[in-house]
């Protein structure tokens, strides 16, 4: 596994490409997970004290963990 943190300005833009047809819809992305061969390689923003606080990045890697481990990208059984 490889985890990578970025400005969170920069995220959707990097985890835009490549994308299934229903990932993305309806609004900003904030992290994505996706395997390169046997590795996956996690994207989440970095911690700013404005736009992302410590918790929220703890909640986003969660979530991208959880795709690496084979939640598919429809995320069913999602709190909302």
């Amino acid at each position: 596994m490889n985890i990578t943190t970025m400005p969170y300005m920069k995220i959707d833009r990097v985890c835009r490409w490549p994308m299934q047809s229903a990932e993305g819809e309806g609004g900003r992305i904030e992290g994505c997970a996706r395997f390169l061969g046997k590795v996956c390689y996690v994207v989440v923003p970095s911690v700013d004290g404005v736009l992302v606080t410590k918790a929220t990045q703890q909640r986003l890697l969660r979530h991208e963990l959880a795709h690496c481990n084979g939640w598919p990208a429809d995320h069913p059984g999602a709190r909302r």
